[in-house]
């Protein structure tokens, strides 16, 4: 049940509550956690200290310099465009180590691009390798890609491949206005920074509960309302800004798709924010008038 969704207990306490020796030694407790809990461990305010971050950024970078053999390689390892967390880390265990295997070593492709891939190999700028085997990881839409690709529409004309070319609008990251009886549970601000899939359990749990509610209430249309989604979308774009998720670099604005419009994908209030207004909207009558009987005059494609 922790904010998370992980396994993990969190520090307990925030940074200000240790002195700069005190820190260095709990960052060693944190390198030696496991998987994220390097990330879900840390002090509270390791995701909105910026100063904090930097501190812990420069002790990672330091233990990367101290595994990695060759200096050129740790240097590129070491993130240098955004602060801890704001991508994914790299938690599997021994992954710096492996770059002091000699059958592996690290092309930057900043620094020297991909000319083209043949039948033997790829050419960089910097000259052809072969290869026998090729993994491509090209990264993905998130958040929106896939809906936004499915033809969803609603009712008034809504089409998301169009009404959300600017951004998302959605409520709890599973519904939105002016889409009758649609949940897509894990869609944008489906995730409030922590493990995903019990995030998304949150959401299903919520919505079983609510299709009961629906059956012994003799309701048969669910469609949050205008004034719902309003508040919900006001709570991500008020927080989203103390969020450490760069728009320049990370996907979860949709940086890494080219033309997509940088607005925030997940929920920044976490699933404390989640359980708060899915609770308020289930302690009313009919859900605060996101149920209804009127199903049969509702048009939607």
């Amino acid at each position: 049940m922790v904010a998370s969704g992980f396994l993990h207990e969190p520090a307990g306490k925030f940074s200000t509550e240790d002195s700069p020796q005190e820190r260095q030694a709990f960052y060693e407790t944190i390198w030696n956690a496991p998987g994220f809990g390097k990330l879900t461990m840390n002090y509270y305010d390791m995701t909105t200290n910026r100063e904090l971050n930097l501190e812990f950024c420069e002790f990672l970078a330091n233990k990367i310099r101290s595994i990695v053999n060759d200096p050129a390689t740790a240097e590129r390892l070491i993130p240098k465009d955004h602060l801890f967390g704001a991508k994914r880390p790299p938690f599997v265990t021994n992954y710096y180590e492996s770059f002091n295997k000699p059958n592996a070593s690290l092309i930057s492709l900043r620094e020297t691009p991909i000319v083209r891939v043949d039948a033997t190999g790829i050419e960089t700028t910097q000259g052809h390798r072969d290869y026998d085997i090729i993994v491509y990881a090209t990264g993905f839409d998130f958040g929106t890609g896939a809906l936004t690709r499915m033809g969803v529409k609603g009712r008034e004309g809504l089409d998301l491949s169009v009404d959300w070319e600017d951004g998302p609008s959605d409520f709890g990251g599973f519904s939105a206005h002016l889409l009758p009886n649609y949940f897509f549970p894990g869609g944008p601000h489906g995730a409030g920074g922590g493990n995903y899939p019990r995030y998304s359990q949150d959401q299903v749990d919520w919505i079983a509960d609510a299709l009961i509610y629906a059956r012994d209430h003799g309701y048969d249309l669910f469609e949050p309302t205008q004034a719902q989604q309003e508040k919900w979308m006001t709570m991500v774009e008020t927080l989203a800004p103390q969020s450490i998720f760069s728009a320049e670099h990370s996907h979860y604005y949709g940086a890494n798709v080219e033309g997509k419009v940088r607005k925030f994908l997940l929920n920044p209030g976490g699933r404390a924010k989640l359980h708060e207004m899915l609770d308020e909207m289930s302690s009313t009558e009919n859900y605060g008038g996101a149920f209804s009987s009127a199903l049969a005059n509702v048009s939607a494609e």
